[in-house]
């Protein structure tokens, strides 16, 4: 009676492990039959594709050697010879368990004693559980993403925050600004304008704060109420745009006499120093940077006899 008969016979490697495990068979170290892997060890049978070949081999160790028992490039085929060696081979053991079951008769299938304390081996999982585990993992994944996503967006909304704050962190809210004694006003496309208080209108200015310098002092938004500064107008922002340099000549702010010196390589500034009775290499305010608003302390493009040094009037007064 042929062997195969009373089986399903398995027609991929696959097949063939999911079958064993199926079967509730020991380990692999304990029948001494390895099914896709080359074992080199002694007294073993097994099965596996060989890359290099690309042939699936069924093999024989013995102490020793090993023995090609069949080789071919058909899978099914293999695996039904692999298949049929490991039945005659339990069976063989079978017989011998009942004939001798204390004889020490070696591995020729499974270790001595190994077969009734054996652990089981791992059912290798198939392509549709290898798939439904993939989607299981994929799904917890999602969820513990979108699980954090949720309780960020919970924590911006309990901590007053909206979604425009949210993408504006970093960014200099358009508005006044009071910092050191001093009124600003900042826009977000041109920069900062900056409230003089002598001449009672806004002036660009240069200065370059970062929302770390300033955030603390920004204290009134867009409608600033206190009467003795007012807002700024529709032209304010116009006004910004006009950085001119302040001409050449002299001018005057508040104790400060000051000459401007314009040549075609740069820009420079004198201050009048009293205690030396000269003239000295200076910076300037920067209400005198621009022409939009230093005209409005100018005395004249040259020193005129008669003029007190330094001068204490001029042609603007």
């Amino acid at each position: 009676m042929d062997i195969l008969s009373n089986y399903d016979i398995p027609k991929t490697i696959e097949e063939f492990q999911l079958w064993y495990v199926d079967e509730n068979l020991p380990s692999y170290e304990a029948t001494r039959f390895y099914i896709a892997e080359d074992y080199q060890g002694a007294i073993a049978h097994g099965i596996y594709f060989d890359n290099l070949k690309r042939k699936y081999i069924v093999y024989k160790n013995t102490d020793s050697e090993r023995f090609i028992i069949f080789e071919t490039e058909d899978e099914e085929a293999a695996v039904k010879k692999a298949f049929e060696l490991f039945l005659l081979l339990y069976a063989k053991r079978e017989k011998e368990r009942e004939n001798q079951p204390k004889s020490a008769g070696g591995k020729e299938f499974f270790e001595k004693g190994a077969y009734d304390n054996a652990p089981l081996k791992k059912r290798p999982l198939s392509k549709e559980e290898k798939e439904e585990k993939e989607r299981e993992s994929e799904e917890k994944f999602n969820f513990v993403i979108w699980s954090i996503i949720l309780v960020i967006i919970l924590i911006f909304f309990a901590g007053g925050f909206s979604f425009k704050n949210f993408f504006s962190i970093g960014k200099l809210k358009e508005g006044y600004y009071r910092i050191d004694d001093s009124l600003y006003y900042y826009y977000e496309d041109v920069g900062w304008a900056k409230y003089d208080g002598d001449t009672k209108v806004w002036f660009p200015s240069d200065v370059n704060f970062d929302k770390k310098d300033v955030s603390k002092n920004f204290e009134h938004g867009k409608r600033y109420k206190e009467s003795n500064y007012p807002m700024v107008s529709e032209d304010t922002r116009d006004i910004c745009l006009m950085r001119e340099p302040a001409k050449e000549g002299y001018y005057k702010y508040r104790m400060h006499v000051f000459y401007k010196a314009q040549t075609e390589d740069s820009n420079s500034w004198k201050e009048w120093d009293s205690l030396i009775g000269a003239w000295k290499d200076s910076s300037t305010f920067d209400v005198l940077v621009y022409e939009i608003n230093a005209k409005n302390y100018y005395l004249s493009e040259e020193w005129e006899e008669g003029y007190e040094f330094p001068p204490t009037h001029g042609k603007n007064e």
